[in-house]
């Protein structure tokens, strides 16, 4: 099976590679911010790892700490251990398992989202009688650690009536329950002392040519927090019909119909919900009558195909897996190359595609790694390469008809191969592009060696002006990894590989630790 990847015929690295144990290191200029301070910004790893008391990382490896108590009374502590990008910076968590699931079964704390100085982490556990309970907590970098996690209010709105088709609302439940809040499509937005939690998902009557963003909103003041209260915040919910570049034509509304969010990201007044494979919806922050606007990718930068192509691929796909169903087939191996193959190209957005906020918050950038072989997942064809593309949003006015993507470059996995012949480039894809955030030439990504369960993962590091690989650092180093401490990572990571998320709450950290230090 392992040779259907391609691994045993092919050179993922060119002969001059390092040995195994070792990495190209990034060039000092680009590490020197970290020497005595913490970095500006992170590349944070979305997996958090739990502990128990014996095994949460004391604060020399994890400086900044805090903890919280949630609505049922679990007390708990969380831990950040930063690094300089492009080395990954991690959470760390530490739970008791009176008042949280037992290890191994969903997933008790998350980071849903940072802005700023401010971070927001979801906890949540599930009672024997299957009841889920959910809080959200914010943590403020401008505290002094250790700090005190502050627990956001429930949201008690009532659900949105989908029955009716003009788009109108009406409640389906008293406002009295809490509602449990979807953390992939949530957003986090902080402007000065401001800062709003939204939830957005869309809805299209059936007979109506709109579609309506349905939104829970908190805003709050952090003014109004103590180190323990939750604030003078509550929740409201509304629908708001998206306005679309093309008011909107039939495209646009396909494109809404099929909306999958993948990412959420704060850029200066809005809130955007990305669809790598459709487009970004913009919700304004700071408009007196709330808006949602839509704008697509560039011209053939998504991944999302024409009507008919989705629609012949999702039919194939269809029959392919009946087919197979129906025949019985299937085994188990050592090798994953047939769950790599089994992706329909438009769900893979997110692997090959980034949205970054650069230039403190004043630039959006859109990375697009295009894949010639036409592989969703898994290791590059022998004799095929990629493209990345970079674009740059251009704001006009600051309405929505007047934004504009301005492309930056193109480059072929050929030119990198090339300028890069005399070290340890490899030769496979690239995947999970990050801009960095004071040096938006330089572009950080994933690479993975595929082939096996337990895979290797390097992170890599290129001068998009030069074309030169800055860094290659091993990440995770597969088998040999299960016996040290990231051994719940390789599972994760091996199971679904997620994006890192770039964070720039260390900055302030540095502010605070410098004014402690005079």
């Amino acid at each position: 099976m392992a040779a259907a990847t391609g691994l045993p015929h092919r050179r993922m690295f060119p002969r001059s590679r390092p040995s195994p144990s070792s990495s190209v290191a990034p060039p000092q200029s680009a590490m020197s911010a970290a020497v005595a301070d913490f970095p500006s910004w992170v590349l944070l790893e979305p997996f958090v790892r739990r502990d128990d008391k014996g095994s949460f990382p004391d604060e020399s490896k994890a400086p900044i700490r805090a903890s919280g108590t949630t609505s049922w009374g679990a007390d708990f502590s969380i831990a950040f251990s930063l690094a300089e990008p492009p080395r990954i910076s991690r959470l760390y968590a530490k739970l008791p398992r009176r008042g949280f699931r037992d290890p191994g079964l969903g997933v008790p704390l998350s980071i849903v989202a940072t802005h700023r100085h401010l971070a927001l982490l979801r906890v949540e556990t599930q009672t024997r009688e299957l009841l889920s309970y959910q809080n959200f907590f914010i943590h403020n970098a401008k505290i002094p650690s250790p700090s005190s996690l502050q627990m956001l209010p429930p949201c008690t709105e009532p659900d949105f009536n989908y029955t009716h088709d003009d788009g109108s609302l009406s409640p389906t439940r008293t406002p009295s329950d809490t509602r449990l809040l979807d953390v992939k499509s949530m957003g986090f937005w902080c402007g000065g002392e401001v800062f709003v939690v939204a939830e957005l998902s869309l809805y299209k009557p059936i007979s109506c040519s709109k579609v309506f963003a349905d939104i829970y909103l908190l805003r709050s003041s952090m003014l109004s927090y103590s180190l323990r209260s939750c604030g003078d915040g509550k929740w409201s919910s509304m629908r708001v019909e998206i306005m679309s570049t093309s008011n909107p034509d039939d495209e646009d509304l396909w494109r809404l119909c099929c909306w999958q969010t993948e990412t959420v990201v704060p850029f200066q007044r809005w809130l955007c919900w990305i669809d790598y494979c459709n487009g970004i919806l913009f919700f304004d922050m700071e408009a007196a009558n709330p808006t949602v606007s839509f704008l697509r990718f560039p011209p053939g930068m998504s991944l999302h195909t024409s009507t008919a192509t989705a629609t012949a691929t999702a039919t194939a796909t269809a029959t392919a897996k009946a087919t197979a169903t129906g025949s019985g087939s299937g085994s188990d191996s050592d090798s994953d190359s047939d769950a790599e193959s089994d992706t329909d190209t438009d769900m893979c957005g997110f692997l090959y595609c980034g949205a970054s906020v650069v230039d403190h918050g004043r630039a959006l950038k859109f990375v697009n790694v295009i894949r010639h072989d036409g592989i969703p997942f898994g290791a590059l064809k022998p004799g095929s390469g990629f493209a990345i593309t970079c674009h740059t949003l251009m704001l006009g006015d600051g309405s929505i008809s007047s934004m504009a993507w301005e492309k930056d470059y193109t480059v072929t996995s050929m030119e990198l191969w090339d300028t890069n012949k005399d070290n340890s480039l490899p030769h496979g894809i690239l995947m999970f592009p990050r801009v960095d955030i004071d040096r938006p030439h330089v572009v950080h990504f994933l690479f993975i060696e595929f082939g096996f369960v337990k895979k290797k993962m390097w992170t890599v590091s290129i001068d998009m002006n030069t074309r030169l690989m800055e860094s290659l650092l091993k990440y995770i180093d597969g088998w040999e990894d299960l016996e040290s401490d990231n051994a719940d990572l390789i599972t994760y990571n091996t199971m679904s590989p997620k994006p890192f998320l770039p964070c720039e709450f260390p900055r302030f950290c540095s502010r605070r630790k410098r004014k402690g230090m005079d």
